[in-house]
């Protein structure tokens, strides 16, 4: 995984260094829930105790988890990092996420969507993503959300918070499970 050695200030050095260990040390299920350890090896320690206990019952089978972090966009003023994380930890298949994680590069603070559009642009942004959803899924503009088969609240189409700024594109990303069945 990216290791930031060098950057404005040893505080956002050590700000997106923290960001990047917070997005590793997330379960790989959706949602992804804080695992409650503070380290890469106390991580890696549960995983492996949790192989354990799993290796002992009558599912037994090689359990694994993968994860990735890549540089999604390195030009300032924002540093985007996408995490992989793909693992096998003993339930009925194999599951994987995929989280974005983008920061200020002069301060090492997060970035959120609200800091990059226009006051008053997030509907419009919103409009513009559910237009290319819709295309995507071959959905009309008037088709029920819900009677296709997605979960959006009030059967009406939201952005999430998982996004990727890349050198010439805005990505939202939603994991298996966040708004439609995995099936």
């Amino acid at each position: 995984y990216p290791e930031i050695i060098s950057a404005a200030s040893p505080q956002a050095r050590d700000r997106m260094n923290a960001g990047i260990l917070r997005v590793l040390l997330r379960r790989s299920d959706w949602p992804a829930p804080d695992s409650g350890v503070r380290s890469l090896d106390a991580y890696a320690d549960a995983f492996m105790e949790e192989c354990a206990e799993f290796q002992k019952g009558p599912q037994a089978r090689e359990l694994y988890q993968h994860k990735l972090v890549t540089i999604f966009r390195y030009t300032p003023p924002i540093l985007s990092f996408r995490c992989e994380a793909d693992e096998d930890g003993g339930g009925v298949h194999p599951f994987g996420t995929t989280l974005f994680v983008n920061f200020e590069n002069s301060t090492g603070k997060t970035v959120a969507i609200t800091d990059l559009i226009k006051e008053g642009a997030l509907a419009e942004l919103g409009s513009i993503a559910e237009a290319n959803f819709r295309g995507d899924n071959k959905l009309s503009s008037t088709d029920s959300l819900s009677e296709q088969g997605y979960s959006f609240p009030g059967d009406r189409f939201k952005l999430n918070e998982n996004f990727g700024i890349g050198e010439r594109d805005l990505v939202f990303l939603f994991n298996t499970y966040e708004i439609v069945p995995g099936a």
